[in-house]
């Protein structure tokens, strides 16, 4: 949902065109015919900045050759999994790794995550989990699906703006080059992820690239939105009809089907808890499940702790109902090791509560 030591060289070679092979946003819509329900929504929105991407790498050279397009896509496979590249086009091998802590899965999923795709929300996000009925919840790896603090990179080539909400506080952060981060562009939101958010370096060129042309393998297609079998074949006549006004009124169909940006809502803290209830300020009054709480914990939890990114697990985490609560919804500060916070979008009022019944549970 994704620090960095800056290397020498990089802001030179971003400058030289990196930054402009990303997230390219075209004013025109072009024209398409043919689409069906495996057609990418770039496409059949008429932006296609897939294939200019595409053709902007296979004029690229790097490490005195030009990838293909699957090469670029195996890389950002690698480096959203491991980061780092275990044969890399240039560079000693293994490549180094984009943070010395953090993974970009520690974060985010790369699997649908939310039954609507405009709808976030977290209790759905887990009855999802229930179903999918994961062997181990907590596994960091790109087949689970968790409950994580950033939102799915599937579909994020599709969203329209970065860092929103809560997150726009981030948006004055630079980019190798020392330009300002530009919301609207995935590839400036990669760059701003890998230093600040992953506590990292700034990914070179090619491993921009590749962490791209991976994000465009996770791209949406028509069969992807929330469309019954008689909406979707409305859909696509009026995109194949070639009337101009037939197109653009499914294009506006589309886009309302599209979850164009992440919301992120910052959370509240209750005003005091007694036993698995949380009081809140609004009159709110919560009370956790323990029996419920272990997925979530497993979940949304796991993945950092009691293991070699936080050895704090299980019931050292609620040494104190306040700060349990205060790093859940406030995060701690960015110091090397560090935890980012849960907004609303991410973790609901009953999941936190049905966490911190379950900690309780625990034997001491």
């Amino acid at each position: 949902m994704t620090l960095i030591r800056a290397c020498g060289g990089i802001g030179l070679m971003l400058a030289l065109g990196l930054a402009t092979a990303a997230g390219l946003r075209t004013t025109k819509a072009e024209p398409a015919t043919g689409l069906t329900a495996s057609s990418p929504v770039d496409v059949a929105l008429g932006k296609n900045e897939r294939v200019r991407f595409e053709q902007l790498l296979s004029r690229k050279i790097v490490g005195g050759r030009t990838p293909s397009w699957q090469q670029y896509a195996r890389w950002g496979k690698e480096l959203i999994e491991t980061g780092r590249v275990a044969e890399p086009p240039e560079g000693p091998s293994p490549s180094r790794p984009l943070s010395e802590r953090y993974l970009c899965l520690h974060c985010h999923n790369v699997q649908r995550e939310d039954i609507r795709l405009t709808v976030q929300d977290p209790e759905t996000r887990e009855r999802l989990i229930r179903q999918l009925a994961p062997e181990d919840p907590g596994r960091v790896d790109s087949a689970t699906v968790r409950l994580t603090t950033g939102a799915t990179l599937w579909g994020a080539v599709n969203r329209e703006s970065f860092y929103n909400g809560h997150y726009t506080r981030y948006r004055n952060q630079t980019l190798a080059d020392g330009r300002p981060m530009n919301p609207y562009r995935l590839a400036d939101a990669i760059q701003v992820c890998c230093r600040f958010c992953s506590g990292g370096r700034y990914p070179t060129e090619w491993e921009l690239d590749a962490m791209l042309a991976y994000h465009w393998e996770l791209e949406l297609r028509l069969r992807d939105l929330d469309l019954s079998a008689e909406e979707l074949d409305f859909l696509l006549r009026g995109l194949n009809s070639g009337n101009l006004t037939e197109i653009t009124a499914a294009r506006a169909q589309i886009r309302r089907r599209l979850l164009t940006a992440s919301a992120a809502t910052k959370g509240s803290v209750p005003l005091r808890s007694e036993g698995d209830t949380d009081f809140y300020a609004d009159g709110s009054r919560i009370v956790g499940e323990a029996r419920r709480g272990r997925l979530v914990y497993e979940s949304a939890c796991a993945g950092c702790h009691g293991n070699v990114i936080n050895s704090l697990s299980g019931k050292a985490l609620l040494m104190d109902d306040r700060r349990f609560h205060h790093f859940i919804r406030e995060g701690t500060e960015r110091d090397g090791l560090y935890m980012p916070l849960f907004t609303l979008e991410r973790l609901s009022r009953p999941q936190v509560a049905d966490v911190r019944a379950y900690l309780r549970s625990l034997p001491r």
